[in-house]
């Protein structure tokens, strides 16, 4: 983003200058509030999911990095997309309007059975993951009413990540190590 990178620890994502990458230099950092989960970054704008929720921060000047808002608890994943914020909550797959990121709000809702924990947006559908082992497949093409697809089960491992390149699950579990890999090109968003 304009010759930064941002790099995530647990508590902190920490802003570099790139603009000569022979001699990157440490701007500053941004602390999470809690534990830091994942972030997406648009622009100017580092959306942040942490256990205070998600977090929006204006990374313009990366030397004072300035809080724009947060809303929500418990945030573990962020993708956005559009004006649409997509999150892995511990109370499930909540959606969020970032149109105006000063004043986030809540526009869709999905209970999962356990918290969840990632998210990956593609073509209108939302691929979730949670804490049960569980990959959901959600359409979203109206991010106002999310609507379960499948779920598919894959105990006893634990997804760590997933990512899906055409109608392709790859998914990183806990279990050794491993990748797993899932075709679902029959499944149609209803």
């Amino acid at each position: 983003n304009g010759g930064q990178v941002l790099a995530k620890t647990k508590r902190r994502l920490g802003i570099f200058d790139t603009t000569d990458p022979a001699h990157s230099q440490y701007s500053g950092c941004i602390p999470f509030y809690g534990s830091g989960g994942n972030f997406d970054l648009v622009g100017d704008l580092a959306f942040l999911a942490c256990s205070g929720g998600l977090r929006i921060v204006n990374v313009s000047d990366p030397i004072f990095p300035d809080d724009v808002s947060i809303i929500g608890s418990d945030t573990f994943d962020v993708v956005v997309s559009g004006d649409v914020a997509y999150t892995a909550t511990a109370n499930g797959f909540v959606i969020v309007n970032i149109s105006t990121p000063a004043t986030p709000f809540q526009i869709g809702f999905l209970e999962t059975e356990f918290a969840s924990q990632t998210v990956f947006v593609s073509d209108g559908k939302a691929y979730l993951t949670d804490l049960g082992s569980h990959v959901m497949i959600i359409d979203v093409t109206n991010p106002k009413s999310p609507v379960p697809i499948q779920s598919l089960d894959i105990s006893p491992s634990v997804v760590l990540d997933l990512f899906v390149s055409n109608n392709v699950i790859f998914i990183a579990t806990a279990s050794n190590g491993l990748l797993s890999i899932y075709d679902f090109s029959y499944v149609d968003a209803r």
